[in-house]
Order: structure tokens, then C-alpha cells, then sequence
């Protein structure tokens, strides 16, 4: 019996890293299921910096046990050819607004491709990341849904929360399945003394991600003339006018030291997160957040916005609170920079021992095969 074949359309991928989350998402599910289909990934030859890969393009790569094609230009024809070639049972598309998602469903529009259609927006249905640029978008969601241009298709949600925020705007079905989590190294977290304290906010530099925001919040730290404060912001620089906004606040503080260190690979990131004590992410939404999960399985406390999946920490893990309450997030760093390495202690094994109950790898690729079959059926 042939193995049921999917075709995966992620706008970047491996080697990549800069766009973050769905590289890691994708590769996950490729370097899982590829025993059990024949996936072929369609994606862009560059990353988000725009810089080419030296890779082939336009032709089958084999990336161990699946097939990735890096497109030399993002255009109907070359998407069409692609699909054409490999006959897919499903397509999975990752990202709602994406070129590539309008290319593959008006090509379906035109009955030239007949492949299952699903879509995981990523988060992108959010209120919070509908809020940026809210009439274009609201704009663009009022035209697709009038032409019916995402009709006949399954939505796919990682959480219960973005299952709602799909369907308070569509009627499809919607498959709610867990993103898969790597395993990271574990190393030895720095040592933890009072009325020091290391932060670090490790994601893409973009209003979504709302790093503006957390440096008001320690605005108000350095206002206080609270000195042994370290903020340490690794990304890549995705939204430059919002970067510089960041940048001339952060010109104008005088004890919290604030250091830009710029991108990080993968493969570093463990090693990097060890050197700090909490991890500061007030982001707008994430519907997983492999970065807070990696910090977490690092044992570094969590300073986190509520609109992550990770809403029940509880005090002893972190802090996952309401945006409006900025004085919230300031009482989390105080009372965080009052920790003895005994009391960060606790509070850090108290945040690996949630994250090692919430990931369960084996359970997720089960349900991942079951949605995958289940549609092509």
C-alpha cells in the first residue's frame, strides 16, 4: 500500500532560523512522520533576511527520509508545477496571510489542484496579532470570507484558545492538535544572588513580540535607580521602524543595563538561555512559543504575557499576566530580584517539572497521524 503523501508549504525552513516558531514546528513533524508519509516541503530559497541558501533550487533536496524544494521565485507557476509533481494527498499550509496560501487556494479556486487543504494560521487569528495593522487586515478577512476564498478547507489550532479566536471568524472544521517540542540540553543555569538579576527576551524583533513593552516595564526598574539589572535581547531585527523605537528607549536608561546581542542559532540556544534567570516575553500572542518552552526545560522562571498556552504555571513557575496591568510585570522583577539562588532554585525546578508534564511527544504524533489520515479520507 502507498504511503499517504502530504505536501508541506512553509514560507522558510532548514537551514533557516531566523522566522522562528513554524521552522521548528515543520521540522518537527517532518523529522517524526516521515516514516509514515512521504512529505515533500515547498519553501523559499532564502532566509527571513532574504539571503540565499546555497542550495539547489527548484528541485527534490533530500533533507533525511523527506524532500524539501526551495523555490527560486514565489510564483503561481512554479507552486503549481511543484504540486503537480507531487501529487499530494493533503496540502498543509502555515501561515494564513501568507503569498504562498494565496497562491495554493486560488490555484484550488481554479480547479487546478483537488488535494485536502490544511491551514494552521499560526496564531496569526488572534485578537492580539489582529490588532497590528488591524484595517488592512480586517479589510482582507472581510474580502475572503465575501468570495469564500477559504471555504472547504480544515483549519488546524494548537490550543484551545486559538481553536476559539478560528472559529469566532470562520465556520470550518477545526482540528486542535499540540505543537510537537524538542528536547533541549540541559545545562547548568547561572548562580542566582539577591538584589541581582538577569533577564533575557529571546524572539523575533516585531510589534507581535512586543519587546517595546518590556522595556517599559523596566523603565520603571531603572526609574527607581535599581542597579544589578541585566537585559540581555536576542533576535532578528524583522521589524526595523519598531526596533528603533525600542532602541531610543533603551538610550535613555541609566542603572538596568540593556545589551542587544543580536541573532542566535539553534543550536546555541540552551547554552545561551543557562547564562540568565528569567525569561521576559510579554508577547501579543503565541499559540505555542518554542522559545518559553525551551526556557522552561532550561529552568529559567517565566515573566510571560497570558496569551500563550501556558497560562497555568502558577506562582511557583513564573508569571503569566494581563498586559494591562504593567505594574504587575514590574512587581514580578521585583520580587524576582529579591530571590536567593535558594528560593530561584525552587522556582526554577518548579518550571521544568510543568513543562516535562505538559510535552508529551508520543501522545501529539499520535494525534498528529490520526488528523493527517483522518482528512485524506
Amino acid at each position: 500500500m502507498n504511503k499517504l503523501s502530504f505536501l508541506i508549504a512553509v514560507d522558510y525552513y532548514l537551514p533557516g532560523f531566523q522566522a522562528g516558531g513554524p521552522i521548528k514546528s515543520v521540522s518537527l513533524l517532518c523529522e517524526n512522520l516521515n516514516t509514515k508519509f512521504d512529505i515533500t516541503v515547498l519553501t523559499s530559497n532564502s532566509d527571513l533576511d532574504g539571503i540565499l541558501y546555497k542550495i539547489e533550487n527548484d528541485c527534490l533536496v533530500d533533507l533525511g527520509g523527506y524532500d524539501v524544494v526551495y523555490l527560486s521565485k514565489m510564483s503561481m507557476v512554479k507552486v503549481y508545477k511543484q504540486i503537480s509533481l507531487s501529487s499530494p494527498n493533503i496540502i498543509y499550509l502555515n501561515s494564513f496571510f501568507s503569498k504562498f496560501t494565496q497562491i495554493i487556494l486560488l490555484l484550488r479556486g481554479l480547479k487546478l489542484i483537488s488535494a485536502k487543504i490544511i491551514l494552521a494560521p499560526r496564531g496569526e487569528l488572534s485578537k492580539g496579532a489582529l490588532s497590528i495593522k488591524a484595517k488592512k487586515k480586517s479589510a482582507f478577512l472581510r474580502l475572503v470570507k465575501w468570495f469564500g476564498f477559504y471555504n472547504n478547507l480544515y483549519f488546524h489550532a494548537t490550543d484551545e484558545t486559538e481553536s476559539k479566536d478560528i472559529k469566532a471568524i470562520f465556520s470550518n472544521p477545526v482540528l486542535c492538535v499540540p505543537n510537537l517540542a524538542y528536547r533541549s540540553k540541559q545545562h547548568m543555569i547561572v548562580e542566582k544572588n539577591v538584589n541581582e538579576l538577569r533577564l533575557v527576551f529571546l524572539s523575533r524583533i516585531s510589534r507581535k513580540k512586543n519587546l517595546l513593552y518590556a522595556l517599559k516595564v523596566l523603565k520603571e526598574i531603572d526609574d527607581k535607580r535599581i542597579e544589578n539589572v541585566i537585559f540581555d535581547i536576542y533576535g532578528t531585527k524583522e521589524d526595523k521602524e519598531y526596533w528603533l523605537e525600542c532602541k531610543g528607549l533603551i538610550n535613555t536608561f541609566k542603572y538596568v543595563i540593556i545589551r542587544f546581542k543580536g541573532e542566535i542559532k539553534p543550536k546555541n540556544i540552551a547554552k545561551t538561555l543557562s547564562r540568565y534567570h528569567l525569561f521576559f516575553l510579554p508577547t501579543m500572542n503565541e499559540n505555542f512559543g518554542h522559545a518559553i518552552v525551551e526556557a522552561m526545560q532550561n529552568g529559567l522562571v517565566q515573566l510571560i504575557s497570558n496569551q500563550t498556552p501556558w497560562n497555568d504555571l502558577g506562582g511557583d513557575a513564573g508569571y503569566t499576566l494581563d498586559l494591562s496591568d504593567k505594574d504587575a510585570f514590574v512587581q514580578a522583577v521585583i520580587e524576582m530580584l529579591a530571590c536567593s539562588q535558594e528560593d530561584f532554585m525552587q522556582k526554577s525546578d518548579k518550571t521544568k517539572e510543568y513543562i516535562n508534564r505538559k510535552i508529551d511527544n508520543t501522545v501529539i504524533l499520535e494525534k498528529y497521524i490520526e488528523m493527517f489520515t483522518r482528512v485524506s479520507e
